[in-house]
């Protein structure tokens, strides 16, 4: 996430693999990228990431958007599909329902949960349960219902 991108491996069932394509800016640090229909969505960069789409087929950026907070960038951030949109958790406790398609990123709502500095790892929805990891100051697991 700081310097080498990212890059498109194809496995082949015996355990050799062929790089397709590899993309400088494609550093997605904390969430692995989201595939969906032929496009690749992820959360790139480490001081100040922006929401980005990659085609799978060629490795093509197709955007890169701030979806930060006015004012405030998003920070490292982990990245869920769920129920046909996708769930975003910034590292200071803002969560964001988008719509992400290869013509843009849209915040459908956006919430600030908390404030917990390092909320690095990607969290976890189960049966409408949002489980968080909180980093910083020991460790805490927190869960939020989504259900209503």
């Amino acid at each position: 996430g700081y310097t080498n991108g990212g890059a498109f491996v194809d496995f082949a069932a015996d355990g050799s693999a062929k790089l397709r394509w590899k993309a400088e800016r494609f550093n997605c640090q904390f969430s692995t990228p989201v595939a969906h229909d032929g496009h690749l969505y992820g959360v790139a960069g480490s001081g100040g990431p922006e929401m980005v789409c990659y085609e799978i087929a060629t490795g093509r950026e197709r955007w890169r958007e701030d979806v930060g907070l006015p004012g405030a960038r998003l920070g490292r951030a982990g990245l869920l599909r769920i129920d046909g949109s996708f769930l975003c958790l910034g590292a200071q406790g803002t969560v964001m329902w988008m719509d992400l398609s290869p013509k843009g990123a849209k915040v459908l709502s956006r919430i600030q949960l908390f404030r917990a500095p390092e909320t690095w790892g990607v969290p976890v929805v189960s049966r409408g349960l949002l489980y968080v990891n909180q980093n910083a100051m020991g460790s805490r697991l927190v869960c939020y219902d989504l259900r209503r």
